[in-house]
């Protein structure tokens, strides 16, 4: 059981998380502009058995995404069985109409993945990269809420 906790609360470490969306031009020309979302984060340690959203209210930590090795760069979270990350940023108004994904380099276990309060989509499997649609709920011009845990 040690065993399997201990791969939950790596769910977001092992082989670098790196986030970022990028908006699709048109399947003609195939270009891209993408916004990195690297860089500061919030994380809350989950310390039951089952991963619910929304987030429990509690205190949120501060951390750097992507994460070095196997360290939450000074977040406490012993004993937590898995963890939320999340992270508040802007879409520009341009890209109103175009398709909006999130591209994930990896994660070590599973993902759940919420824009603005809606599931958006999950991952299971390695830490190999991934993409998951939030078009659906993306706010142009505004602010956007991005949780992952």
């Amino acid at each position: 059981m040690k065993k399997r906790s201990f791969i939950k609360i790596l769910l977001l470490v092992i082989g670098g998380l790196f986030f970022f969306f990028f908006q699709s031009l048109g399947d003609e020309n195939m270009l891209r502009k993408e916004i990195s979302l690297n860089g500061n984060w919030e994380l809350q340690p989950v310390f039951t058995d089952k991963l619910t959203y929304p987030p429990k209210e509690g205190k949120w930590q501060k951390v750097k995404v992507p994460l070095a090795g196997k360290k939450w760069s000074g977040a406490k979270v012993e004993k937590a069985k898995s963890v939320w990350y999340r992270k508040e940023f802007n879409l520009p108004e341009s890209w109103q109409g175009k398709k909006i994904r999130f591209r994930f380099e990896g994660v070590n276990y599973e993902a759940k993945v919420y824009l603005n309060g809606k599931f958006i989509g999950s991952h299971r499997g390695g830490t190999i990269p991934f993409e998951i649609d939030g078009t659906e709920f993306a706010q142009f011009g505004s602010s956007n809420e991005l949780y992952v845990g």
